[in-house]
């Protein structure tokens, strides 16, 4: 973004990962989270105040894991991923053994269309009805935030051996295990629920688990749940304090963001301010996974289509440069990536004008933050490279 579109794309991005994006997805997964313990535990079905609390406390803790520095963060992360394959893998098996068990008549023949007897357009009414282009983008918002993670993996290409070979074989490979594990799980939720319980469920996977096994199994499942989202945020967290530490330290964030403890080096400023803006978020008034998601869509599909047109303009300003990342099929994937990016933040807008006027005010603010505070800086900085490339 930076060298497509100027410096201030560059800090637009990092600041509103601070104020929106890093901040408000950890705030999405760590609600998810504490609402599947709450309701594996018998509590009330809306987790309340009890809730929050419960995110909160996960922010700190895993905010003070990752000050004692990379291995600690990393090696949370990968045992906790490790969890979180098991239990996905447990999920399908356990849905696969119910409908082998299941009387010859179960959800599946409707959901899966395994019985050609049985048709039912009952709904087809109010499906139609429901079936506009808004809901249907707005459906879109939740199931590609779910994937949102691949984003993360371009912040690690600079402590990676030879990127340009890792990096696309571990994107590849990710794409492909994630989301087979993702149809497999849902092919284990329709082989067990009937279409309305999807449709009407808030936490799926605990309905799953407590129509197989009754209270107790809907109690382990939903602990996995739990321990699962803390994966996903703690991946977040360790990516999202080095990238503030890193701008700060380029002088494109505030000074303050880039200290290192001296024994663990590790960026834990940066840190703690990405965990008191996930509290603010968490603590707000109506916070809860639909508004909080409504939040942080319209900001991060705007930057996702800036990021596909990126590609487009990089090719027109550098020709000649070598792109050790090809993009097959150029120009179609970031056109489409441009057009779902627009049409995804029109339908968020139009939906929940509120939240995604509040994100989108915080990309523009952090034009005139840019132009009064930091501009300066970067023109500092291009100053001091230009010397010492005469001087060499």
């Amino acid at each position: 973004l930076r060298l497509a579109y100027g410096e201030w794309a560059g800090f637009a991005f990092t600041w509103t990962n601070f104020f929106v994006l890093k901040t408000g997805s950890q705030a999405i997964i760590l609600f998810v989270g504490s609402s599947y313990i709450l309701g594996g535990s018998g509590a009330k079905k809306d987790p309340g105040w009890m809730g929050t609390l419960l995110a909160v406390c996960s922010v700190w803790l895993l905010t003070a894991i990752n000050c004692f520095g990379l291995r600690a963060g990393a090696r949370i992360q990968n045992a906790l991923t490790a969890l979180k394959g098991i239990l996905l893998a447990m999920v399908f098996l356990m849905g696969v053994v119910h409908y082998l068990n299941a009387p010859s008549h179960s959800p599946a023949s409707d959901n899966l269309g395994l019985d050609s007897s049985h048709h039912h357009h009952h709904d087809s009414g109010r499906v139609a009805a429901e079936s506009s282009v808004v809901n249907f983008m707005l459906g879109m918002v939740a199931c590609l935030w779910a994937f949102d993670g691949w984003a993360d993996v371009a912040f690690l290409g600079e402590e990676l051996m030879a990127p340009e070979k890792a990096l696309p074989i571990v994107v590849m490979a990710s794409i492909f295990v994630v989301a087979g594990l993702f149809i497999l799980v849902n092919i284990s939720y329709m082989l067990v629920l009937t279409r309305g319980e999807i449709e009407d469920s808030d936490e799926l996977a605990l309905d799953f688990a407590k129509r197989i096994g009754g209270t107790s199994m809907g109690s382990i499942v939903a602990f996995g749940i739990g321990i699962s989202a803390l994966g996903s945020a703690n991946g977040s967290i360790l990516t999202g304090g080095r990238m503030f530490f890193a701008a700060a330290r380029d002088g494109r964030f505030p000074k303050i963001l880039n200290k290192l403890s001296r024994v663990q080096r590790a960026p834990y400023t940066a840190l703690i301010a990405q965990g008191v803006v996930s509290t603010i978020l968490l603590c707000l008034p109506n916070a809860n996974f639909k508004t909080l998601l409504h939040y942080f869509a319209p900001a991060s599909w705007l930057f996702y289509a800036a990021t596909g047109s990126s590609v487009i303009a990089l090719r027109y300003r550098y020709p000649d440069v070598p792109r050790p990342f090809l993009c097959p099929l150029y120009p179609f994937p970031p056109f489409l990536v441009l057009t779902i990016g627009i049409c995804l933040v029109v339908s968020c807008i139009a939906s929940s004008p509120l939240y995604s006027t509040a994100a989108l005010a915080f990309v523009a603010i952090s034009y005139p933050v840019y132009w009064f505070k930091f501009r300066n800086n970067n023109q500092r900085e291009i100053a001091h490279h230009a010397v010492a490339n005469d001087a060499s």
